[in-house]
């Protein structure tokens, strides 16, 4: 441990007494068959990953979800089956406006093997404008699903509107995201509070412990200690490597999301060849 630490103070030893993950349990292949045989619709011959099972199976118990899950990890079959684990009857998907496109013809893929109950999309930067204010209270979810939600890291007008809607309403919030934090673990502190509540969240509640861990664990950052976020690691890359930049207009590509884009992936890969 760095010489600095945090204090055995109210938030401590509550976050210390929350119940733990079994890995064991949850990430492995037959903990997913058995998940995907609930979720799967008759004639679908799609598999969840385990990291997909896992985060639904977190949901579920916690009414809610915080899940730092990577580029390429199958969160858009998590958005799309969150609504029907978590039985909502008013769910709202939020996401990038540049995704939004992509997002619904996923789903209308994702149909044809998944249950299903239908949610909305809207876009951070529908709900960000002076006209999309109130749109949340138009739709009314019930369930809030936020894929991409480092657009809710900072105070903006898109957080500000979420905020309002929280306080007045008090959905389901699940946070997907594989850049939760920028900078420390105070950009996605609010976060873990939105999806797992004051007493479920495994940061602290009280700024001056949630200041206080924020230091010690920069502090093993910065002694290397820890693994670099995504973002150091790369201005690091980027500082030390010599790169440049090609188009690849004119080559071939796909995205792997589920395990049956890497046959695709394998195919069009000898195709191009």
């Amino acid at each position: 441990m760095s010489e600095l630490s945090v204090t055995a103070s109210q938030d401590f030893r509550r976050i210390v007494a929350l119940p733990r993950r079994d890995p064991a349990e949850l990430f492995t292949p037959a903990f997913a068959a058995q998940v995907t045989k609930c979720v799967r619709s008759p004639g679908g011959t799609m598999d969840l990953l385990p990291v997909q099972a896992a985060a639904l199976v977190d949901a579920a118990r916690c009414r809610g979800l915080f899940a730092p899950i990577g580029v390429g990890e199958g969160k858009t079959l998590i958005c799309f089956l969150l609504p029907y684990v978590l039985e909502a009857k008013r769910p709202v998907l939020l996401l990038p406006g540049g995704l939004v496109k992509k997002t619904e013809r996923e789903f209308r893929e994702l149909r044809l093997h998944f249950r299903e109950i239908p949610l909305s999309i809207l876009s951070y930067e529908k709900l960000g404008r002076a006209t999309g204010a109130h749109l949340l209270h138009e739709f009314k979810p019930d369930l809030l699903i936020d894929d991409e939600c480092q657009a809710l890291r900072n105070d903006c007008s898109v957080r500000r509107v979420v905020e309002a809607y929280r306080e007045q309403h008090h959905p389901i919030y699940c946070n997907l995201s594989g850049s939760m934090t920028a900078q420390s673990i105070v950009d996605c502190a609010h976060l873990a509070v939105w999806s797992l509540g004051e007493l479920g969240t495994f940061l602290p509640n009280d700024p001056v412990d949630l200041d206080m861990w924020r230091r010690a664990l920069d502090a093993e950052v910065e002694a290397g200690r820890l693994d670099q976020e995504y973002e150091a690691a790369m201005n690091s890359a980027f500082a030390e490597t010599e790169f440049g930049f090609e188009r690849v207009d004119d080559f071939a590509w796909t995205e792997i999301d589920f395990q049956e884009d890497v046959a695709k992936a394998e195919a069009l890969a000898a195709s191009s060849s």
